[in-house]
């Protein structure tokens, strides 16, 4: 790896650890780092990763480390670095070591009255990725004191997470050491404390051991496993839950015909109804589709059973399907809806997915009649979701569209049970339209918009703030496949908006509610005739491009995301058109162009900044495909005129700007540079094209830093300090070297936070007309991967000393 991005890692290690950064709340920076780490592992040498390492061991190793070190994030990253097989293999003593300055941590990890969730996951963590290789685990395997540490919280913690993990990393373990009798014998005590002293304690481990052929093979020959379950299956009926598991486990235990008979009969006798469901569920999962019937009766009947023609297609006995029709009430039907899974609906052919999704939405359709608990109802609508989001069958797609919206519209009926759910149905029917809009008729588009309009009649927007805001996501949805048709087909809808986004935005100062206007108001403007759109006082390309401009330029975060992702929704898909023209492109410098070039050269939220550079890439990525040359050429000019050419070379160039936003700024240039070249134009003909367009004007404030010390004898830490402490920007070596310099009580330090220049058309357009990887003075890192870094170097707090400071 290059010293340089070595240097950055160490860096970026060293400020997460040390709890440097000055916003790492969600802990993005550091699940970004550790992956990075992982990433760039089998490029760094033996030697990278032992210095690595002895960092985190450092600062594990202090004193005061409990309070001083971010101890979750040290964990994980000791398991990524040593996990690595040159480690195992030729410094297994590292690795050794490494655990031990982890295990110094178990009176923490082992805590029960103060448990330290967190950290427990992050060791867990951490053993996992050393389970990542059979070696690894053989070395886990020989070392007791970690081995009690996690069976400890395999059988101890509270944390659910935690138990995951525990139970994954015993999982990996003894599926890469069974074959070893010298190591597996040393978790002997373990496996018979779990499965012959305290069995039904570790049914849920239990569980995700026998579904592993090798586990199930070695469980059921080492320790009878099977004929233990089916000895314990009687003194388990008490216990729903446990039942159940037992249930699960013997099913995956491949039992024959005549134990299948035996358990359900056993199950029958006691009305135990919800063991045989999960009985049969793991049947299915883990054999074959032999006891499909017997699953679908018992699981997929207690929705289809108020429907005649539903019901009869569906083997069963009347005396099961009147038992079933007796105990199966609410919580019958969760576990039912919980059986149906994304393994179970794999295994199904289109018929039999199409039948399923027909019962629930027929339980769904029962509702409207019926008292059913929210969480039932809300649980159906889940599992409904998910039969048409594993569905690529555009009769399932169609059909499950035409459920939902008969749902929707009897959830404004006096249905309670539909009405508590409403939004999640709503958002069904989005969600359908956003991933299916390829495949969904114009008439059916047409039959959303009609009931949308039903609705957005009978809400106020002072009202019903979250409902209109639901209503207008559909609508967002349906423009985003096609804005002209939108405005074409649905006319009333769009009357019935503009009346609303009037009062709206005279009256409402919820920022939500106007944001979710803006995608749909700017489709309404491009698309509208000027009388619907006089009718409401709005003047055609005017009216509206001025009030987004405005939210564009001093907007909230809200409103000036809103105006990006409506220039995004609308704009490529409308240059791509016909109906582009030259007027059109000046109307979109006017109001959109430079606006976005004077937010590129703000500091705003990196990503709205990200979101607009996306925009221009995708626009520059369209103008390829114009055939007209001289429409080619207009939209070029745009590109200049709107500041965006501009805003790529002073991004590029600024020293500055770091991380994503540099490679984004690069992966535009490039997006230009092919452009260019796609359409065959030099150097000279591209300064020619631009000469007849309208320069653009930059008015960014340059901002002095000026400093004076109050005392002459401030060392150069103390001085950066107190210049960047409130700036929350990162030093420049610039400014270093200024610092660098003899300074007294008088002297003041100005450093220019940006120059803009004089960019040329000559410059430009040399700039974009030659290949980049020839611009050697381009401070981008070659991998995009590395950014990361840059991020989170831009993020530390100077108000915090780590080991690697050096001034």
């Amino acid at each position: 790896m290059e010293t340089f991005n070595l240097d950055k890692l160490i860096c970026a290690i060293e400020l997460i650890l040390y709890k440097s950064l000055k916003e790492n709340s969600d802990d993005s920076y550091t699940h970004k780092l550790i992956d990075l780490v992982d990433f760039v592992k089998p490029e760094l040498s033996l030697d990278d990763l032992y210095k690595l390492n002895n960092i985190v061991g450092n600062a594990l190793s202090h004193e005061t480390a409990v309070n001083d070190i971010e101890l979750s994030t040290a964990f994980k990253l000791v398991g990524t670095i040593v996990s690595d097989e040159r480690f195992i293999n030729q410094r297994p003593e590292v690795v050794t070591s490494s655990f031990n300055w982890i295990i110094k941590f178990s009176h923490l990890l082992q805590n029960e009255e103060e448990p330290h969730y967190d950290l427990q996951y992050s060791f867990l963590k951490c053993i996992n990725k050393l389970c990542s290789t059979e070696s690894g685990c053989l070395l886990l395997a020989k070392n007791e004191d970690l081995l009690l540490v996690i069976f400890h919280l395999l059988t101890k913690s509270q944390g659910f997470y935690v138990q995951m993990e525990a139970q994954s990393v015993i999982t990996i373990l003894l599926e890469n050491v069974l074959d070893k009798p010298n190591v597996s014998h040393k978790l002997s005590p373990y496996l018979h404390q779990m499965l012959l002293v305290n069995c039904k304690s570790h049914m849920e481990c239990l569980n995700n051991l026998v579904k592993k052929d090798c586990m199930r093979r070695f469980l059921i020959s080492q320790f009878n496993l099977d004929t233990i379950l089916l000895s314990k299956l009687k003194s388990s009926i008490k216990n729903d839950k446990l039942l159940s598991l037992f249930c699960e486990i013997l099913a995956c235990c491949r039992p024959s015909e005549e134990v299948i008979t035996q358990v359900v009969q056993t199950l029958m006798a006691d009305k135990k109804l919800k063991a045989i469901i999960s009985f049969y569920t793991a049947l299915l999962k883990n054999h074959d589709k032999t006891h499909f019937n017997e699953w679908k009766l018992f699981t997929i009947y207690p929705f289809a059973q108020s429907n005649t023609e539903l019901s009869e297609q569906i083997i069963g006995d009347s005396i099961t399907r009147k038992l079933i029709a007796e105990y199966g009430k609410n919580d019958f039907i969760m576990l039912a809806l919980s059986c149906i899974d994304e393994k179970v609906v794999s295994l199904l052919s289109s018929d039999e997915h199409l039948f399923i999704l027909l019962c629930i939405g027929n339980f769904l359709k029962d509702a409207q009649h019926s008292i059913i608990p929210k969480k039932t109802v809300f649980k159906s609508l889940i599992t409904f979701n998910l039969l048409w989001k594993l569905s690529d069958c555009p009769t399932i797609i169609l059909k499950s569209l035409e459920i939902i919206l008969a749902l929707m519209m009897d959830s404004f009926n006096e249905s309670i049970s539909l009405q508590q759910c409403q939004f999640e149905i709503m958002k069904n029917v989005r969600e359908i339209i956003q991933q299916h809009r390829n495949i969904l008729p114009q008439q059916i588009l047409i039959d959303v918009c009609s009931k949308v309009n039903d609705i957005l009649v009978l809400t106020t927007s002072d009202a019903d703030l979250d409902l209109v805001d639901s209503v207008l996501e559909i609508m967002i949805a349906v423009l985003n496949s096609n804005g002209e048709s939108f405005v074409k087909y649905y006319p009333e809808l769009i009357d019935n908006f503009l009346s609303h986004w009037s009062i709206c935005y005279q009256t409402s100062n919820d920022t939500s509610l106007i944001s979710s206007c803006i995608p749909i108001l700017l489709c309404v403007d491009l698309y509208c005739c000027e009388s619907q759109l006089n009718k409401v006082g709005i003047s055609k390309n005017q009216t509206i491009p001025a009030i987004l401009t405005n939210y564009l330029i001093e907007g909230e975060y809200l409103l000036r995301d809103s105006v990006i992702k409506a220039i995004d929704y609308n704009y490529p898909s409308f240059i791509a058109s016909n109906s582009w023209n030259r007027e059109l492109s000046k109307l979109f410098t006017k109001f959109y162009g430079l606006p976005m070039s004077q937010l590129i050269l703000s500091e705003i939220d990196s990503e709205v900044l990200s979101n607009i550079l996306l925009i221009w890439i995708s626009i520059c990525n369209t103008i390829k495909f114009k055939q007209d040359a001289e429409t080619r050429f207009n939209l070029i000019q745009m590109l200049y005129e709107s500041g965006f050419l501009t805003s790529l070379w002073l991004l590029l160039k600024d020293e500055l700007v770091l991380g994503t936003i540099k490679v984004l700024a690069l992966n535009g240039a490039k997006e230009v540079f092919n452009l260019l070249q796609s359409t065959g134009i030099t150097s000279a003909e591209l300064t020619t094209i631009l000469s007849s367009a309208v320069e653009p004007e930059f008015s960014i404030t340059v901002e002095d830093i000026e400093y004076k010390t109050e005392n002459g004898h401030n060392s150069r830490e103390q001085v950066i300090d107190e210049i960047f402490m409130d700036r929350s920007t990162l030093p420049t070596q610039d400014l270093i070297e200024i610092v660098t310099e003899e300074f007294s009580g008088t002297k003041k330090l100005i450093k220019k936070k940006r120059e803009i220049g004089d960019v040329s058309i000559a410059l430009i357009a040399n700039f974009f007309t030659t290949p980049l990887t020839t611009i050697v003075d381009m401070d981008v890192a070659p991998d995009p991967i590395f950014a990361i870094l840059d991020d989170i170097i831009a993020a530390r707090n100077f108000d915090t000393r780590i080991p690697s400071d050096c001034y």
